[in-house]
């Protein structure tokens, strides 16, 4: 969602936080917690996550002050953050 904002540059600012959308709502509720609190990778699996929504809505924020450099720092962040929670993910599953 965030790659369809910056191409047609919308104006619209508003994103879920990374307790709101599927995966936060998913990691907060008691089922979860009960089946997996214990779970390092579950452990850690909030921060980056977090890092995801914040470094996306910054991105946002950048390119309608059209900062191109900053909305790519912020892109970088988010990507890098992403592939924290996948591999994170990627290891509850097994």
């Amino acid at each position: 969602m965030v790659y369809q904002r910056l191409f047609k540059q919308d104006e619209n600012l508003n994103l879920s936080t990374h307790t709101t959308c599927r995966l936060g709502r998913w990691y907060l509720a008691p089922e979860t917690q009960a089946r997996y609190g214990d779970n390092r990778d579950f452990q850690q699996l909030n921060e980056p996550h977090r890092i995801v929504h914040e470094t996306a809505h910054k991105a946002l924020h950048a390119a309608q002050e059209k900062n191109w450099s900053q909305v790519l720092l912020e892109i970088n962040d988010m990507e890098s953050a992403s592939l924290d929670v996948s591999a994170l993910l990627d290891n509850l599953s097994h």
